[in-house]
């Protein structure tokens, strides 16, 4: 069960990066194609990959702000509690009489 926990973030970060990777090299194979007009299959092509670097860099970005907020917060909540002393009867030396 913990290895399959494991490899579906492998094999989503293995297919986001293969697709990045495909996206990057096309332009950079058909930098210098003859182009047939307004409906040139090629720069459809190239247009499309461009919309998906940009959709990919976006949730990258999005993604590293998120673990870096949720890195902080982690971090100040423990600093927090090492601050402050423990609000029970115990820690306040309060006696309970019955």
């Amino acid at each position: 069960m913990k290895d399959r926990r494991r490899l579906y973030p492998l094999v989503l970060c293995a297919a986001m990066l293969s697709q990045i990777f495909v996206s990057s090299v096309l332009p950079i194979a058909e930098a210098g194609h003859d182009c047939a007009g307004e409906d040139c299959p090629v720069c459809a092509a190239l247009a499309s990959a461009g919309r998906l670097l940009r959709g990919l860099s976006l949730l990258g970005l999005l993604l590293i702000a998120l673990f870096a907020q949720a890195a902080f917060a982690r971090r100040f909540a423990r600093a927090g509690r090492r601050l402050l002393p423990p609000r029970t009867p115990v820690a306040l030396h309060v006696q309970l009489n019955n």
